[in-house]
């Protein structure tokens, strides 16, 4: 009698189906022609539905922009003295570059900007940028009322208050670090995307009750040549309000150093409706100097947050022209 068969071995159960591997989503970004009006670019926006990531309408590049963008990339790289520059920067810089600037010129001033963060230890965070703009606040009180988005002009203004300026006080390397480095990151609260840079930063400066004492050559040259001259900023108007003989004197130190068109941006004697002959230091220190330079605090970080947000993700390869 033969052996029964053995029986067949079971079948190895199905494996489960595999989880499709997440989608990662890119952002695009999108080149528009410079002619191209608000509208048109906001209906772009609307309509289109790229890759699952809508384009975000703040980071909308021009094609000049884009175009110069690339050749700054370009040139960065093939300079062995810069480390690197996000494309994000490189965008900046080529909105903040005057007309037919020279490349050699645009390098330099990236590299000038890399050495001012290496002498002060800037590692470009929204975190150290925050507690450097705290420590600025408290370093000289009251001087920087606050920062806003002016919605109207889809761009963004600091507030100052001239009288409040010590600079007498600056001494010290650390209080050379927390000066430049804060000013440094208030500049970058108030860059926190392409579109803001393109509409150029405001300002508005209380001169009322400013006098000599607030004014010293040695801390305003390093501001200006450390800082102020290579940093890639697009100056859109600045206010005086209340302007003196002493405003008057720091506008002629400066006028030969800044570009035409920030110096044309200039505007002398402005008035704030309501608050003609008073300083609007009242009207920003409300409910106390204390609640409003928390205020101030806060909003610096939220915009700083942004920046560099927006600064991680933007990429010049992943521009779509429309």
């Amino acid at each position: 009698m033969e052996a029964p068969a053995a029986a067949p071995a079971a079948a190895p159960a199905a494996a489960a189906p595999a989880a499709p591997a997440a989608r990662r989503i890119v952002p695009l970004f999108i080149v528009v022609d410079e002619n191209m009006d608000q509208r048109t670019i906001d209906e772009l926006i609307r309509v289109a539905a790229l890759n699952d990531a809508p384009p975000d309408i703040t980071l909308v590049v021009q094609q000049t922009e884009y175009d110069l963008a690339l050749a700054i990339r370009e040139a960065v790289r093939a300079d062995d003295r810069i480390r690197y520059l996000t494309d994000f920067e490189c965008v900046q810089f080529a909105i903040s570059s005057v007309h037919n600037e020279p490349m050699e010129s645009l390098c330099e001033r990236v590299y000038q900007m890399q050495c001012f963060k290496d002498e002060y230890k800037l590692n470009d965070s929204s975190q150290q940028g925050r507690q450097l703009i705290e420590d600025f606040t408290l370093q000289h009180p009251g001087f920087l009322l606050a920062v806003e988005y002016l919605e109207t002009s889809r761009n963004y203004i600091s507030v100052r208050d001239l009288a409040a300026f010590d600079p007498c006080i600056i001494k010290t390397a650390e209080q050379w670090r927390i000066f430049l480095g804060g000013f440094f990151y208030v500049l970058q609260s108030l860059n926190p995307n392409i579109m803001s840079m393109r509409h150029g930063m405001s300002s508005m400066t209380e001169c009322l009750g400013a006098s000599f004492a607030n004014y010293d050559s040695h801390v305003y040259d390093r501001l200006l040549h450390e800082l102020l001259r290579s940093y890639p900023k697009n100056s859109r108007e600045s206010f005086f309000l209340n302007s003196n003989s002493v405003a008057n004197f720091l506008l002629s130190l400066w006028k030969p150093f800044l570009p035409e068109k920030v110096v044309r941006g200039f505007q002398l004697g402005h008035k704030v409706d309501g608050h003609e002959g008073e300083s609007i230091r009242q009207l920003y220190q409300q409910p106390s100097p204390e609640a409003s330079r928390q205020k101030l605090i806060h909003k610096a970080n939220v915009f700083l947050h942004l920046r560099y947000y927006n600064q991680t993700i933007f990429s010049l390869d992943h521009c779509i022209r429309v």
